[in-house]
């Protein structure tokens, strides 16, 4: 019995927090999704070879808005940062918009766009990702109602997954 005791406290069950090779923890804690892709440091590399064979690539994702005719473009799943926003102001600009800037970069996530009607008749719009389409949509909306918007509903979603080439 004592050597149980002794082995559960210098040896832990790993299946809680074990995963394959290629994959690491899921920090945002999605139900259900115990691990995700390893999909390197942030500092551009892919941290795709591992002992498994599996190799994925970041995808990115972004938003651009044109304040003077109320356009939005978007783009998903590309292939650097640089291409996603690229990607989003062309989006922008193919549907009318003349000054389409920039506003929300996302890499490896799903994004919505909430907006909402202020008291003083003006609009705002909230940008939020995360690891899963319904948590990114259910924290725009959120932070829509608690920053004073009334009507507030998503208006766009994108998602950028990460992508395996090997």
């Amino acid at each position: 019995m004592l050597l149980a005791v002794a082995c559960a406290i210098y040896f832990p069950p790993t299946t809680a927090y074990a995963c394959p090779p290629g994959f690491i923890p899921n920090a945002a804690g999605t139900p259900g999704v115990e691990c995700i892709p390893h999909t390197g440091d942030g500092d551009g590399s892919t941290g795709g070879n591992s002992s498994s064979g599996m190799e994925w690539e970041p995808r990115w994702g972004a938003f651009a808005f044109d304040e003077t005719v109320f356009k939005i473009g978007m783009a998903g799943a590309m292939s650097s940062r640089g291409k996603a926003k690229k990607a989003a102001i062309a989006h922008c600009q193919s549907k009318g918009g003349t000054s389409c800037k920039v506003e929300f970069v996302f890499t490896n996530q799903c994004a919505a766009v909430s907006q909402g009607r202020h008291p003083d008749g003006s609009w705002s719009r909230h940008y939020y990702s995360d690891i899963t389409l319904p948590r990114a949509t259910e924290a725009a909306l959120q932070a829509c109602t608690e920053r004073g918007g009334s009507d507030c509903e998503i208006k766009f979603t994108e998602c950028a997954k990460p992508q395996r080439v090997r």
